[in-house]
């Protein structure tokens, strides 16, 4: 059954909530009680090369739709990689982006003129896993959330609480090395787990052995990785081993 079949009535409020990735930006505008008014995607790096102008593109066509179906855009939120303040509404750092100490909570709220809430993109996953009806999380206060994506990181949540770590960046293991000297990653080291166990990175692996990244033949083997190793103390960016 369509989303559509549920619009809520004109006048009513409405909100719009963007995931940003690597990849692609989704994006909903939603009406009371969760109900889903228009949906969207765009490519991450489509609009002039710019992850930012694209997220403002999504979000402009998703507030228009709002205001066409005769509701009112009362808030923003949005989901990012990398190392988020959501206090302070930045983007402290987001290889996979190209983003450093970027102000988007300010940015979008002078451009659309409502508030705007930032959030992790793992930890926001995760309190939806919690939030949800029927989900592995929702009766768990200690648990780990894993989304593999173009990037991987983790939401780490413990008695309850969700933990953050000093510079936001707890749970992003995705740019620890394990593989010494190996494939360059988005970060600027070598070797790390997102190199080799993201969901992209595992597909451009297998196209590149001329393995499809769908379902294949049972014989079909994934191409070989060096076997991971801890990695040495003080390996991690300064960014990154400031975390707590």
């Amino acid at each position: 059954m369509s989303d559509r079949q549920f619009e809520a009535a004109p006048g009513d409020s409405a909100i719009v909530a963007v995931d940003i990735g690597g990849t692609t930006i989704k994006g909903a505008a939603f009406g009371p009680s969760g109900i889903v008014l228009e949906r969207a995607t765009v490519p991450t790096f489509g609009a002039e090369g710019s992850p930012l102008a694209a997220t403002v593109e999504l979000i402009g066509k998703l507030a228009d739709a709002v205001s066409a179906g005769g509701h009112r855009l009362t808030g923003i939120g949005v989901a990012s990689p990398g190392l988020v303040d959501s206090v302070r509404g930045s983007v402290i750092f987001a290889a996979n982006l190209g983003w450093t100490d970027v102000a988007i909570v300010d940015l979008l709220a002078e451009r659309f003129g409502v508030p705007v809430a930032l959030e992790h993109d793992g930890r926001a996953a995760a309190r939806a896993e919690r939030a949800a009806r029927v989900a592995a999380g929702r009766d768990g206060d200690d648990f780990v959330f894993v989304p593999i994506g173009t990037g991987i990181s983790a939401a780490i949540v413990t008695g309850g609480v969700f933990v953050t770590g000093a510079t936001g960046g707890a749970g992003e293991f995705g740019h620890v090395p394990v593989v010494p000297d190996g494939e360059l990653c988005t970060c600027g080291q070598r070797g790390c787990v997102e190199v080799y166990a993201s969901a992209s990175a595992i597909a451009r692996r297998y196209r590149a052995a001329g393995v499809s990244s769908r379902a294949g033949p049972a014989r079909s083997r994934p191409p070989s990785t060096p076997t991971p190793s801890l990695p040495r103390s003080g390996a991690m960016p300064s960014r990154l081993s400031r975390s707590g």
